[in-house]
């Protein structure tokens, strides 16, 4: 049945090769449209001619069938889906169509992917920028050491999918702001992985996301002390503003929760109940505060967050 699909014709090659997880969701989850990341689970991953055209085979939630989606990078360097498969009945058959003609034909083509029809526009954390009398000692290692490769890359193909909404992004991270922009990052990539849905209209608070109907702001903030670097000319609302913990609001009767880890339970983060267990005022919106192995292992973090339906932002609760 297998060899009868269309996808699945052809002799097998060896032009696609596995790679990891990891390296997949590095590489593409910042292109891959909301409904596709809400409706499919990726269940292998590859790549051919040098990274040139990423491909993974999707199971479909829904309808229980899989297909393969091909990624390749468009005009500012971005990977974003080009082509996919028909629907295929199994995994094994994804993986074939990518090892028979399906696969050649992937790297026959063309795609011309515009940057102009992907938002937002991303910023290069690595430029040189004027008027800076000394960069952050961290940020140095990161862009000079000669064990950091891996970790420079990463961050150049996340950061293209990061806008300036300050107008200061690659300034802070490169000076007095780098461990708050750091761990504003970290978030980014975090929620992102979690299939939460991204509004960039606002500068402030530091992220608005959405899933499942919900929306939650979430202001991020480090504890540690600003560094006293000479800064030159700051631009944008930003200005002048150290990221600290006394920065974050609090309501005089918060609940606060003390977190290591962020996002573990997406769906508590968004459920109904009280926020911080029996203690916590009655009738607020559970806002959850466990997840992913945060930097705050190493580096003390402040998450603030408040749940909104539409533009209500009373619900607010901040954990440290």
């Amino acid at each position: 049945m297998t060899d009868e699909h269309p996808n699945t014709q052809g002799d097998e090659h060896r032009l696609f090769e596995r790679i990891s997880r990891e390296r997949f969701d590095a590489l593409v989850l910042w292109g891959m449209p909301q409904p596709m990341r809400e409706d499919t689970l990726s269940a292998s991953h590859w790549s051919a001619d040098n990274e040139r055209v990423i491909a993974g085979v999707f199971h479909v939630i829904d309808t229980k069938e899989f297909m393969c989606v091909a990624f390749a990078r468009d005009t500012a360097g971005r990977y974003r889906p080009f082509q996919r498969s028909h629907f295929l009945p199994s995994a094994r058959a994804g993986e074939l169509a990518l090892k028979r003609d399906f696969g050649r034909g992937l790297l026959t083509a063309q795609p011309e992917l515009s940057a102009a029809d992907a938002r937002p526009e991303g910023v290069d954390l690595f430029a040189t920028l004027g008027n800076i009398g000394r960069h952050h000692d961290a940020y140095v290692m990161l862009r000079d050491g000669f064990n950091q490769g891996a970790a420079r890359a990463l961050l150049e193909e996340v950061s293209s999918w990061v806008p300036d909404l300050d107008g200061n992004l690659v300034r802070d991270f490169q000076t007095s702001g780098y461990s708050a922009r750091a761990w504003e990052l970290y978030l980014r990539a975090a929620l992102r992985a979690l299939n939460f849905d991204m509004d960039h209209t606002h500068a402030a608070p530091d992220f608005c996301v959405r899933k499942g109907g919900k929306t939650v702001f979430v202001e991020a903030t480090t504890v540690n002390s600003q560094d006293n670097f000479q800064l030159g000319d700051r631009r944008g609302p930003a200005a002048g503003r150290a990221r600290t913990a006394s920065a974050v609001p609090r309501k005089p009767d918060a609940t606060e929760v003390r977190v290591a880890t962020l996002f573990e339970n997406e769906e508590a983060l968004l459920g109904e109940g009280p926020c911080g267990g029996p203690s916590a005022p009655a009738g607020n919106r559970r806002l959850s505060c466990t997840g992913v192995n945060a930097l705050v292992a190493r580096r003390p973090a402040v998450l603030s967050l408040w749940a909104a339906d539409g533009d209500d932002r009373r619900h607010r609760q901040p954990a440290h």
